[in-house]
């Protein structure tokens, strides 16, 4: 062996043996994904009397629509029949050698689109104590997508998507969707000794929780998704009727219909919960700015020194300024499911040590969106 060639008798060995690895494959007729995008902007400027004057008021929109994304597909799975609710039942095809190994295939969809608006508003006025410029907004998004492409390798996309059909998901609110923003911004100046200015700003900026799903647990069984049990992905059905599933674990029809109703999940009775319908706390931050001015004694130089507070509000409070949400893949799981082959329904049970079904369950960030930061600095300008 001369590490450029291959002895004839491992080549030999290794041809009689069959792949039992996964495949990532790419369709020969993929598109770099790329959308179409559309924005219009407009801005009036007028005067308040005593109010004041040179306000701005400004809109902008903006429309995008997918015209090549990015699909994952299985080619292992075959569909083989049909669950209760209409989702299909998979199969994995292949030698039973290769286990749950996949044969990931990476395609395109035409589907997809964002429409994003604001509104803005400022203005600035000039007293004996300083002046004084107020900014307040507001940011609507609704952004819908068939795979959100959060991670970096094929198995990652293709199984952190809670889906009722891994093979065909169906266009729903992204992950990354913000529907409301209220953000505003106070700042404060005056120069208290030649023209050093001191300087005060205060961001606040109110938002709503990012999306989440409710699905199945990890113990649901009969879809023939490979990836349930690991990624509990598999959308949660919401009976028509207490009569429409069967009960097992000690689960009630009545305490199925009290989570029913106190989860906002009666408007999909008799159907599939749509991917992220529903959102995380709203979520409240504030950051605050000092910064002062000062003579750096070389010619017309000066310095800057500033302290930034992110998350003040953590500062005063350690209650306040936190983010809370669904983690990471952005699922709630509420029941097991099995289908009962006798009654042709479904029969849901708790998830283990409970009961009744689980509520979604908000974690606080342990990241720097959830605490308090503080820092000083220094800056010269010449």
């Amino acid at each position: 062996m001369n590490g450029s060639v291959i002895p004839a008798a491992i080549l030999a060995a290794q041809g009689g043996l069959s792949g039992d690895g996964p495949v990532n494959a790419i369709d020969p007729g993929f598109e770099i994904p790329s959308s179409w995008r559309y924005n219009l902007g407009v801005e009036h400027f007028f005067d308040l009397g005593k109010l004041g004057e040179g306000y701005r008021l400004s809109a902008d929109l903006l429309y995008t629509t997918v015209k090549d994304q990015i699909l994952y597909r299985d080619l292992r799975l075959r569909q083989t029949g049909t669950a209760p609710d209409g989702r299909p039942i998979y199969s994995q095809q292949g030698p039973s050698s290769r286990g749950s190994a996949q044969d990931l295939l990476l395609t395109n969809t035409s589907e997809g689109e964002a429409i994003v608006w604001t509104i803005d508003l400022t203005g600035r006025w000039n007293t004996s104590v300083g002046r004084f410029d107020a900014y307040l907004g507001y940011g609507h998004q609704d952004v819908k997508d068939v795979n959100p492409g959060t991670s970096s390798q094929a198995s990652s996309n293709w199984d952190n998507l809670a889906t009722e059909d891994p093979n065909n998901p169906k266009l729903a609110r992204s992950n990354y969707e913000i529907t409301h923003r209220f953000p505003l911004q106070l700042t404060w100046r005056k120069a208290f000794f030649g023209d050093y200015e001191t300087n005060v700003g205060l961001f606040v900026e109110r938002r709503s929780g990012r999306p989440f799903s409710y699905t199945f647990g990890s113990a649901t069984s009969g879809f023939g998704d490979p990836r349930q049990s690991a990624r509990q992905r598999q959308l949660l059905y919401v009976p028509l009727n207490p009569g429409d599933v069967d009960y097992g674990g000690g689960l009630t029809p009545q305490a199925l219909e009290d989570f029913i109703v106190a989860s906002g999940l009666d408007k999909y009775r008799g159907s599939i919960a749509p991917r992220n319908a529903f959102s995380s706390p709203w979520v409240t931050s504030a950051d605050l700015r000092f910064s002062q001015e000062i003579p750096a004694f070389l010619g017309s130089s000066r310095a800057v020194v500033s302290l930034d507070i992110e998350n003040v509000a953590n500062l005063i409070n350690k209650d306040w300024g936190q983010l809370a949400s669904v983690q990471f893949p952005y699922v709630a799981p509420v029941l097991n499911a099995s289908i009962n082959a006798a009654t042709g329904r479904y029969t849901y049970s708790p998830l283990p040590g409970r009961t009744t079904p689980a509520p979604a369950n908000f974690v606080v960030s342990p990241a720097q969106s959830s605490v308090w930061q503080m820092q000083l600095g220094i800056r010269f300008e010449f």
